[in-house]
């Protein structure tokens, strides 16, 4: 049973990690158009700024937590085998 986790977590964490690549890619589009913007203020620079950061970090923290749990089932599983 936890065998068959074990590929469905990689791929969880490659999905994930490919999200995180694309966001961190939009960011940096939409930041650069913002500041290019005649009539965006600073307040609204900072809200779209800071909802990225907070995107980017839970994906960032989802990625870390789900590779923690697949480092276990690998162990668990090692453990098993023998």
């Amino acid at each position: 049973m936890q065998n068959s986790l074990i590929p469905k977590i990689q791929q969880a964490i490659n999905d994930c990690a490919a999200t995180l690549e694309k966001m961190e890619s939009e960011r940096d589009v939409v930041m650069d158009v913002l500041r290019k913007a005649r009539y965006i203020n600073c307040d609204t620079l900072h809200l779209v700024e800071d909802q990225y950061s907070e995107k980017i970090g839970n994906t960032c923290e989802e990625i870390l937590s789900m590779t923690e749990h697949l480092r276990k089932l690998k162990n668990q599983s090692g453990k098993d085998d023998n």
